[in-house]
């Protein structure tokens, strides 16, 4: 019994510890124009705002292969 109140703390503990070193292991999966943000410190970016939000996928005959341009910032 007192092995259990011992081992179930740690088990808590090491599955915390795994779900914070999942999440940290996220990359961004392509490059950003953020140049108007520069003088921002620490780089933080906050978007807000109202977003359509679409349940399907409109298809469209544009090459979908390249890296699409950004737009500048302006302002």
């Amino acid at each position: 019994m007192e092995a259990r109140l011992f081992l179930l703390p740690l088990v808590c503990l090491w599955l915390l510890h795994l779900r914070v070193s999942a999440d940290s292991t996220c990359k961004l999966k392509a490059k950003f124009n953020l140049s108007g943000y520069k003088s921002v410190e620490k780089k933080t970016v906050v978007v807000g705002g109202m977003f359509p939000v679409h349940m399907r996928v409109a298809s469209s005959g544009r090459n979908t292969s390249r890296v699409p341009v950004s737009s500048g910032c302006e302002g």
